[in-house]
């Protein structure tokens, strides 16, 4: 497998969809907070967080399979961001729900590396993974 491959259209258009992807991804776990406050009155509040956790994590997925990265590579960087996102995210609003607007800027920050540089990025991926775990075949 390899890491990373050019995308076969402009990097540009590929980026935009990632920054509005990641965007996304963030107003969908504001309404999950606010599903989460109904759950006590709507049975369907907690399934439908979940689901907006799988709408924007398959969409983040995709955006960063877009931007050239392997497919498997994808899968765990959008893991990672969404946990740390979420985790963050819940801090700030149980802290103060005023506070939660910081989100919005600390995503991009973390994600921004995935951006500018995604070859990089995903070659560190493939290698922390193969040291990891030495018996899979992960680089070429």
């Amino acid at each position: 497998m390899e890491p990373y491959q050019s995308p076969d259209f402009p990097a540009s258009y590929a980026t935009l969809i990632y920054f509005a992807t990641l965007l996304g991804m963030v107003g969908l776990h504001r309404l999950g907070i606010t599903l989460r406050r109904k759950e006590s009155e709507a049975w369907w509040a907690s399934t439908g967080r979940d689901a907006l956790i799988v709408v924007a994590s398959s969409s983040l997925s995709l955006a960063i399979w877009l931007l050239g990265i392997a497919l498997p590579i994808a899968l765990l960087l959008t893991c990672t961001l969404t946990l740390v996102v979420v985790l963050i995210g819940n801090s700030l609003y149980r802290r103060s729900p005023r506070t939660w607007w910081a989100v919005l800027p600390i995503t991009l920050l973390l994600g921004a590396p995935i951006a500018w540089e995604p070859g990089s990025v995903a070659s560190g991926t493939a290698i922390l993974l193969q040291a990891v775990f030495p018996e899979v075949r992960i680089l070429r």
